[in-house]
């Protein structure tokens, strides 16, 4: 990878990283005490960054976009993410974690967009909310709930537009 191919790469896949290539591996700035090992397909990155309250992120590409699995950890080294990435879009099931361990998201996607049950917990393990997509937009009944599990809401969508709400 040359300065030039660096520089593609500086801007338009990750533009907060800036550096030089020694040995096929690009050297990330002070901000960041990060390490990408590339090529001109084929990237493969590991970061840790140094500001507070960020961990370490894992991230493939191929082609320039996301590709595969990708990680994040908090900085107590607790996973924080696990996102799965086809062609640059998100693709089945993205799962997040709060720093406790608990998990906060389990979402699912096709073809970038949302698609089936989304859902939501709050840190004390309760769930928030169930939603319901198809194709990215809002279908059926959406349920959100108080941290202490009783029902907060429940609407009803279709096509996208919300039809029905009952709040409590």
């Amino acid at each position: 990878m040359n300065t030039l191919d660096t520089n593609v790469f500086t801007f338009y896949v990750c533009p907060h990283l800036t550096g030089k290539i020694i040995d096929n591996i690009l050297l990330v700035n002070k901000h960041y005490n990060a390490v990408v090992k590339a090529d001109m397909k084929h990237l493969y990155s590991l970061f840790w960054r140094t500001e507070e309250g960020s961990g370490r992120f894992k991230y493939i590409y191929k082609d320039w976009r996301q590709e595969g699995e990708q990680l994040c950890w908090h900085e107590n080294g607790q996973l924080s993410c696990k996102y799965f990435y086809k062609e640059g879009k998100q693709e089945g099931e993205q799962l997040e974690w709060y720093e406790n361990g608990q998990l906060q998201y389990k979402d699912f996607y096709k073809d970038g967009k949302e698609e089936g049950k989304q859902f939501q917990w709050w840190d004390n393990g309760q769930l928030y909310y169930k939603k319901f997509y198809k194709k990215g937009i809002m279908e059926g009944v959406q349920s959100y709930r108080y941290p202490n599990g009783k029902l907060r809401c429940k609407q009803k969508y279709k096509k996208g537009r919300l039809i029905d709400a009952d709040y409590r």
